[in-house]
C-alpha cells in the first residue's frame, strides 16, 4: 500500500503542475489580447502593425494548443487517480470482509460500496450495551479491526453516523438522551473515539447522528427497525 500511496502523490502532483501551467498560459493569452485589438485598430494606419499583428494571433494559437495539450494532460491524470480510488477501495472492502467474517456472518456487519464510497454498516447490538451508548468489549473490537484496515488510508474522509429507528426512548435511558437524535450521536461519537484511538486520523472523521431521519428498511416492522437501528462508517475514495 506504501507504494501505491507514493504513485498517488506522484499523480497528484503532476495534476497540480499541469493545472498551475494551465493558469500561467491563460495569463499570457490574457495579456496577449489587449494587444491584438490594439494592433486591430491600427491595421494599415502604422508601418509594422500587420506583422506584429500575425505575430500576436500566432502566438495565440501557440499558447491555445499548449493549453489544450495541458487540458489532456489533466484528464488522464485525473482518470489515473480515479482508477487508482477504485482499487483502493474495492481492496479496502475485501480486506474488511475478511477481517470481520464473524460479524458478517451473524448478521451484525455489512460491508459494501457504491460510487465512490465505501460503507460498513454496524448493529447497535455488537457495538453497545442494550439500551446505552457505551460500547461493549465485542463492539470495540470490531471497531479496532475496521479502523486496521482504513489507517492505512489517512487521506480519505471517514464519516461515522449513528442511526435508529422511529420508537420514542423510554426508561431510564430517556434521562440521558431525550430523543433519538441525542442518542444517535452518542453512538456515533462513541465509535469514531475506538478508530481515531486505533489509528484512523482524527482530522479526517466527522461524526454525525441522525436519528430516524435516513432508514433502510420499512420501520413498521421489528425486522426493518432492527436494520435501521445501526452505526454507519462511509468512506470516500
Amino acid at each position: 500500500m506504501a507504494a501505491a500511496a507514493t504513485e498517488r502523490d506522484e499523480t497528484t502532483r503532476r495534476l497540480a503542475d499541469a493545472n498551475r501551467r494551465i493558469a500561467d498560459l491563460n495569463g499570457q493569452v490574457g495579456i496577449l489580447l489587449p494587444e491584438v485589438a490594439r494592433l486591430h485598430q491600427l491595421t494599415g494606419k502604422e508601418e509594422g502593425t500587420d506583422r506584429g499583428l500575425t505575430d500576436a494571433h500566432r502566438q495565440i494559437a501557440s499558447l491555445t494548443g499548449a493549453v489544450g495539450q495541458r487540458d489532456q494532460e489533466i484528464d488522464r491524470l485525473r482518470s489515473a487517480l480515479q482508477e487508482a480510488d477504485q482499487k483502493k477501495m474495492v481492496q479496502a472492502e475485501k480486506d474488511l470482509v475478511k477481517s470481520l467474517q464473524p460479524e458478517i456472518r451473524s448478521g451484525n456487519v455489512t460491508v459494501h460500496h457504491s460510487g465512490d464510497k465505501l460503507i460498513i454498516n454496524l448493529a447497535p447490538a455488537l457495538l453497545f450495551e442494550k439500551g446505552k451508548d457505551r460500547l461493549n468489549p465485542a463492539g470495540a473490537d470490531a471497531l479496532t479491526r475496521v479502523a486496521g484496515v482504513l489507517k492505512e488510508f489517512p487521506e480519505k474522509p471517514v464519516q461515522v453516523s449513528g442511526h435508529t429507528d422511529n420508537l420514542p426512548i423510554r426508561g431510564a435511558l430517556a434521562k440521558l438522551f431525550p430523543t433519538n437524535k441525542e442518542l444517535s450521536l452518542a453512538r456515533a461519537q462513541q465509535a469514531a473515539k475506538i478508530l481515531t484511538e486505533s489509528g484512523v486520523s482524527s482530522s479526517n472523521i466527522s461524526q454525525n447522528g441522525y436519528a430516524e431521519t435516513q432508514p433502510v428498511a420499512d420501520n413498521m416492522t421489528e425486522a426493518g427497525r432492527q436494520k435501521n437501528r445501526r452505526v454507519e462508517i462511509l468512506v470516500t475514495f
